[in-house]
């Protein structure tokens, strides 16, 4: 798949941030529960360095659940990186992420209190790829819509705060996306959930393509939405859908587009189940 990968403002902006980290007591990394080793950004370990350091696995209603625990387990164990599953839309988990900022907050203030000084908020910046959901989660933790929040990649430009009651400042960063992207799994994943631009590639063979992983990984999936036997040949089940949901132009053939749009927006909307695209290789 051809993407146009590191736009120009990707560089400024990851600068911005490096810029603002001396500022920064706890990093908050929101990823995409479906896809989190592909919606994580490799380089993000060595900007944050040894900062306190939260992952979010956002989008868990989406997700599967079993899947979503035993990543949630493996950075906690493997990278000892607190790791929590968050619906950002309807507010699942953030009660757990607020408490554990809130822990960072009580720890500053205890030092600062051992030193003479008065309490302050403890900053938390949110870092993320593009379209993993990093402004709706702080709108929804803020209970206001403070950030502009629009679904294209990169849209959020500017740093900017947002100041909570309870001594907590969230910082919010633009998509950062890493310079250089060889791995084609990586870069399909990312197109089927919606996470870089729907446009990108060819999208039939990407539906084809998602077809085949429910067809090996959750293959009622198709059977219970479609009404299909799942275990015919791709491009059949293709055809098949198609023509059950009326996806048919005037001369009898198969509207390609059409189909493409109503699989890949179904899947992405939950339609077909909460269903993970990668499972944690370590234990």
């Amino acid at each position: 798949m051809t993407i146009n990968w590191y736009p120009g403002h990707m560089a400024r902006a990851k600068r911005q941030v490096i810029e603002k980290l001396k500022l920064i007591d706890v990093v908050i990394e929101v990823l995409d529960a479906r896809i989190p080793q592909s919606s994580r950004n490799p380089d993000i370990a060595d900007i944050i360095k040894n900062k306190r350091h939260i992952i979010v696995l956002n989008k868990c209603d989406l997700a599967d659940d079993i899947i979503t625990d035993l990543w949630a387990d493996t950075f906690e164990k493997r990278y000892d990186v607190s790791a929590i599953p968050v619906n950002a839309v309807n507010g699942v988990g953030l009660r757990k992420l607020l408490h554990c900022i809130g822990e960072d907050r009580d720890r500053i203030a205890a030092k600062r209190k051992e030193k003479g000084m008065l309490a302050r908020p403890v900053r938390a910046m949110v870092l993320g790829i593009p379209n993993v959901g990093k402004s709706k989660l702080i709108n929804n933790i803020a209970g206001v819509n403070k950030v502009k929040v629009e679904n294209k990649p990169g849209i959020t430009r500017a740093l900017s705060w947002v100041r909570l009651k309870n001594g907590i400042e969230l910082m919010d960063t633009p998509g950062l996306l890493w310079p250089r992207q060889n791995d084609q799994n990586v870069a399909v994943n990312l197109a089927l959930t919606g996470t870089m631009k729907s446009g990108i590639g060819d999208t039939y063979k990407l539906c084809l393509y998602l077809i085949e992983r429910l067809r090996d990984i959750k293959p009622d999936a198709l059977e219970e939405r479609y009404g299909i036997e799942a275990n015919e040949d791709i491009e059949r089940i293709f055809t098949e859908i198609a023509e059950r949901r009326g996806c048919i132009l005037k001369d009898s053939e198969i509207d390609f587009e059409r189909t493409c749009g109503l699989i890949l927006s179904e899947f992405r909307m939950g339609k077909l189940g909460k269903i993970s695209l990668e499972k944690p290789e370590w234990k």
